[in-house]
């Protein structure tokens, strides 16, 4: 969905929806109609795959956060159910439907998203911060360590000191000319590499927070 522009990912599974609690192992658990957030708590009751299974409720639910990050609807219902698709399409409540809870531009979902990713820069405290809380570029002065080998205009992973992925982005500099500007001021990187394209190692308007 992140790169279909759809409007609504139907999920037809074997079960009817998200069950607030495993109703293999519950048998008064119920089917919660409406997600409007993929919270950690929500993300609890996807339930591996019983033996033999080819996915369980976890997997729908990490599908799901990618299409409501992209802005789409996503409806997980039982696909044994009679005639289920064009009931669905008819109106009829059935199963659980997760809201959107932002639209990504494609530049943004294609980063978030993205099936390579290159390499890993590792930040510190106020760095993190400042990407999260503050929606501003990463400096050189942010970079604790960098990982892996990635040139620039590839996307990397960013991490914090605990080794924890928050966010994604495009780096301006390369894995080899990070590593000699980590922990410089920008001011300074003129005078380490010998040239600046760039103040910031990654734009603000090239990071997505995960």
């Amino acid at each position: 969905m992140s790169k279909l522009d759809a409007d609504l990912l139907v999920i037809l599974s074997d079960v009817d929806g998200l069950y607030d609690a495993d109703p293999r192992e519950t048998s008064s658990a119920r089917i919660i109609p409406v997600v409007e957030e993929i919270t950690p708590e929500i993300e609890a009751l996807g339930f591996a795959a019983s033996k033999g299974g080819r996915g369980g409720m976890k997997t729908k639910i990490e599908t799901a956060k990618v299409a409501v990050r992209s802005g789409g609807l996503v409806l997980i219902a039982n696909g044994k159910a009679p005639d289920v698709v064009n009931r669905i399409f008819a109106g009829e409540e059935m199963g659980t439907v997760f809201l959107p809870t932002e639209h990504l531009s494609s530049k943004k979902r294609w980063i978030a998203y993205a099936t390579t990713v290159f390499g890993r820069i590792k930040v510190n405290e106020g760095a993190r911060n400042a990407l999260l809380l503050h929606n501003a570029s990463l400096l050189p002065a942010g970079i604790v360590a960098i990982e892996n080998e990635f040139a620039s205009g590839d996307v990397v992973s960013i991490l914090d000191e605990k080794g924890h992925e928050f966010s994604r982005g495009i780096t301006n500099y390369s894995s080899e000319e990070c590593r000699v500007i980590s922990g410089l001021k920008s001011s300074e990187i003129l005078a380490a590499l010998g040239y600046k394209n760039y103040d910031e190692v990654v734009l603000r308007d090239n990071i997505v927070p995960l």
